[in-house]
């Protein structure tokens, strides 16, 4: 996996564990919730030289870690409310709380402190976040290939069909009425531009232009009006995963509820009601789903 925004200091780098559901790596026990991806050189040069990992956007370091399942790794807060994880670093990090760091700044040697069977980074993801105890989990994949770009934009840099996400902080539109939170979930099209405000299409709501964050224009936006978080869907016969895997056959026989949405992807699963959570089926291209 290459990434235009760099995590470790090489220039190759692998993904040995995805983001979502997996075996635990210590217990083995099946079904155990992931909350990020684990990176190493593709060349395994982690096992004899320091690979620095560092950040992949300007922002703040929150917390500073040293504990069991975490070991040492830092919390960066970034634009628009997102927060990066990084964990199982080699020693302490250099930074301390407070700290500003610019875009490929160190943050820590990879290592295997904590919870861990091997060198690595464990790199998340949490949005509408301003500290571990907050915010959701997300894919870091679009954040780590640059599919998503951290930071927000000016009037001057939105222009009309550009892609872009409300910023969790808004509060109201460049109108004055309130901005519901299941609206800042979405991905959303520039319509027209005025002075330092942008009409969104899909929403058709006009949103002042500092409560906007920039998304790469290569994910494809499914409008609001078509599919939104809780929707009840089916996937189709023959669709595959997001990422071109394939799915196993139970899956095209149920109905399933629609637990994220960002640009073309969606996360569906099934709902717990006794924990109060969806169990996640699988990720997959929205052009797949039918709404029941």
């Amino acid at each position: 996996m290459q990434f235009k925004n760099p995590v470790i200091s090489t220039n190759n780098h692998r993904l040995t564990s995805q983001f979502g559901k997996r075996a635990d790596p210590i217990t083995g026990r099946l079904g155990v919730q992931h909350d990020g991806v684990d990176i190493v050189d593709a060349a395994g040069l982690q096992r004899t030289q320091d690979i620095w990992c560092t950040a992949i956007a300007n922002g703040t370091v929150v917390e500073k870690w040293n504990g069991a399942e975490i070991g040492h790794g830092v919390d960066i807060l970034h634009a628009g409310n997102i927060l990066t994880r990084q964990y199982h670093f080699k020693s302490a990090s250099p930074l301390k709380v407070g700290d500003k760091v610019k875009k490929g700044d160190r943050t820590g040697i990879m290592g295997t402190t904590g919870r861990s069977t091997g060198i690595h980074l464990h790199f998340g993801v949490k949005i509408n976040s301003t500290r571990w105890n907050n915010g959701t989990y997300v894919d870091p994949a679009p954040y780590l290939n640059g599919s998503i770009n951290i930071g927000g934009s000016s009037s001057a840099a939105i222009k009309v069909n550009d892609k872009v996400r409300i910023n969790a902080s808004a509060t109201v539109y460049a109108t004055g009425q309130h901005i519901p939170a299941f609206v800042k979930n979405n991905t959303y099209t520039v319509q027209q531009v005025n002075n330092d405000r942008a009409l969104l299409r899909e929403i058709s709501s006009w949103v002042s232009a500092g409560d906007l964050i920039s998304v790469s224009s290569s994910i494809s936006v499914t409008p609001q009006s078509a599919f939104k978080i809780g929707d009840r869907v089916r996937v189709n016969q023959g669709a595959k995963t997001y990422t071109g895997g394939t799915l196993a056959s139970f899956v095209f026989n149920n109905t399933y509820e629609i637990a994220q949405i960002t640009g073309d992807r969606a996360v569906v699963g099934t709902k717990n009601t006794a924990a109060d959570i969806i169990d996640i089926t699988a990720a997959v291209n929205v052009r797949d789903l039918t709404r029941v």
